[in-house]
């Protein structure tokens, strides 16, 4: 039997991560493959309503905490401030400590359930390493996913005590297999650990956004750039909003940047700077059908980032027959293929160049969109799991093998 850990299920609402591994444990589900999840409880998105999360009880600790217009129903009066840096204090800490108890609770689960001997093969979610001692007493096989080495490529952007920097290297020298979600993945492990390449399994990622509700679109701008997700450091937003700000003045367009949270005081000097602030909009996503609505809307989706594992809103935009810029680097060329125009990350001009293409030819617009679909059914949920399948069933017969 599969046994799966707690981690990414406690410490995500939402999020590719988690995604994936519900997807993986949805496969196993449909073709009578036995395993585990233990939860003492989850607010993960992706998780709830399956039939396979059973949490012992159910706590609600996720709470966002709303901005200070409309904390008490946006009422103003003097102390407002400070009382609000108290209150959000205290749910921070609230928050933290409750994480902290479920996080002991979910470990003692996971601990006992690996020392039980129907368990053969253990599949953690992210990478806390309390389960190690366990795992070297037992017969269990162990493998992990790795999506990307971003902390070795970028360094400066992490606190040295980062769970993933202190603790990927060694799990992946613990670990039976390891399951890279990309070539690009692979050769970095390969790189900068020095694993063997037989050691290292490549299951790409995928995407049903394609198959999210449509919403009738209400959109108010139109006409717009698509930028989704992150902006800090490697996701690239100065030299983005450097390289599209002249074809925004040029084909008088806008720019929209969904999820990532509020633009920071230097992200809006930086669209002030470049003169597109006013053509900039910030739009918070809830659901799949609201940012498929924006795919579909865009005149081309943008993806700047230096570096990405595998970079699923590129799958997602393609899907949905949206034209793609991206970067010509690590896992982007290994995603997309001939069906985007690429361009240098490093160079705003490299940018708005390849942007600019799509914007002057019709038929490259074209020839892109259909390539974009075309390419995005090479990847698919279902040959995901069927190869995470095929790596369990080989660690459950090494395992017989080695009692």
């Amino acid at each position: 039997m599969i046994l799966f850990d707690f981690q990414t299920f406690l410490n995500q609402k939402y999020g590719g991560i988690s995604r994936l591994f519900v997807e993986v444990m949805d496969y196993l589900s449909k073709h009578d493959s036995e395993f585990e999840l233990p939860l003492v409880s989850s607010e993960n998105v992706n998780l709830i309503g399956k039939d396979f999360y059973k949490p012992i009880f159910k706590i609600k600790y996720a709470l966002e905490v709303p901005e200070i217009e409309t904390w008490l129903s946006g009422k103003s009066f003097s102390g407002k401030t400070f009382l609000y840096s108290l209150y959000k204090s205290f749910k921070k800490l609230q928050n933290k400590l409750v994480i902290r108890f479920l996080n002991r609770r979910n470990q003692k689960l996971i601990t006992k359930k690996l020392l039980d001997q129907k368990f053969k093969v253990f599949h953690p979610t992210y990478f806390d390493n309390y389960y190690l001692d366990q795992i070297s007493k037992g017969p269990n096989k162990f493998v992990i996913t790795i999506f990307d080495l971003i902390h070795e490529r970028f360094p400066g952007y992490y606190k040295l005590d980062d769970i993933a920097l202190r603790n990927r290297k060694s799990l992946c020298y613990a670990a039976d297999r390891i399951i890279a979600i990309s070539k690009s993945t692979k050769n970095d492990l390969m790189e900068f650990y020095g694993i063997p390449n037989d050691k290292i399994e490549v299951i790409h990622l995928a995407s049903n956004l394609h198959l999210a509700f449509d919403l009738e679109s209400n959109l108010i701008w139109k006409n717009y750039i698509l930028f989704v997700g992150e902006r800090g450091g490697y996701k690239n937003f100065n030299n983005f909003v450097h390289g599209v700000s002249p074809i925004i003045q040029k084909y008088k367009v806008n720019l929209i940047f969904a999820g990532g949270g509020k633009f920071t005081h230097e992200e809006k000097e930086t669209l002030k700077k470049a003169n597109v602030l006013g053509k900039s909009l910030q739009i918070p996503f809830q659901s799949d059908s609201e940012i498929k609505q924006l795919y579909q809307n865009a005149l081309v989706f943008v993806f700047p980032s230096m570096y990405e594992g595998f970079g699923i809103p590129l799958l997602e935009s393609m899907s949905l027959g949206c034209p793609v810029a991206c970067s010509n680097t690590s896992s982007f060329p290994e995603v997309v293929g001939d069906a985007a125009v690429t361009f240098d990350p490093w160079y705003p001009e490299s940018i708005r160049d390849s942007v600019d293409r799509l914007f002057n030819s019709e038929s490259l617009r074209l020839k892109m969109i259909a390539r974009g679909k075309e390419r995005s059914k090479q990847f698919s949920w279902e040959k995901t799991g069927e190869k995470h399948l095929k790596i369990y069933n080989q660690l459950l017969a090494s395992s017989f093998e080695s009692k």
